[in-house]
């Protein structure tokens, strides 16, 4: 028994480490935008055919009438009305294309609060869940070595009971979502992150111990 529950007490803290670095990966894979990266955007005050288009196209229609009214002048008035034509479609074609500027990016801040609270919320269950099956597959263990051991059956349903509850992750959800719901900028959002980061490795460490401890009591 003694050889059964040291062995299963190293194993607990393995999968503490273990259950560490899955928080750790998933706290670093939310990626949160960079407030100082610029972004292209439209400028929609240079959309739409400008006057001098239409006055161009204007003279092109003009000087193309006064070439065929006027033999004299044919070669000269269509060159001219092929050169204003041509200004009217470059004024125009020019203007009608999306002109793309460097400008400050719009981060919609309530919508990043909600998929980095989601992202968590999904971390969490995750880990807890892990712990959970965990610990249920290690009482089910426990019970079976104590049930075959040589202990008289007071002493077996003493052990029963005391590891019948496991130690959980001693974490606060909606401490989390008190301290996101105020956030107001990227930098405070990260720093809502970080310290949920810290609790939860702390809760994971001090859970560890606790059920350790637990387990050391019964020798």
């Amino acid at each position: 028994m003694k050889t059964f529950i040291e062995n299963l007490n190293q194993s607990i803290a393995a999968k503490c480490n273990e259950l560490k670095n899955e928080v750790n990966k998933g706290l670093s894979a939310i990626i949160l935008p960079n407030a100082l990266t610029p972004v292209p955007h439209t400028s929609s005050s240079q959309t739409g055919t400008p006057p001098i288009a239409y006055i161009l196209y204007g003279l092109a229609g003009i000087s193309a009438i006064g070439a065929l009214s006027i033999s004299g002048f044919r070669i000269v008035g269509l060159g001219i009305a092929a050169i204003c034509a041509y200004g009217g479609y470059r004024s125009s074609s020019t203007n009608s294309k999306q002109k793309v500027v460097t400008g400050t990016p719009i981060i919609d801040i309530e919508r990043l609060k909600s998929d980095v609270s989601s992202k968590v919320i999904l971390l969490l269950r995750k880990v807890t869940d892990e712990w959970d099956e965990y610990m249920q597959h290690n009482k089910n263990n426990l019970q079976d070595a104590i049930n075959q051991s040589t202990l008289d059956e007071n002493q077996k349903d003493d052990m029963a009971n005391r590891i019948f509850i496991h130690e959980v992750f001693d974490i606060s959800m909606a401490d989390f979502n008190a301290r996101m719901n105020t956030a107001r900028t990227v930098a405070e959002i990260k720093s809502v992150i970080e310290t949920f980061r810290s609790k939860m490795l702390n809760a994971i460490e001090s859970t560890g111990r606790k059920q350790i401890e637990k387990y050391q009591s019964l020798l």
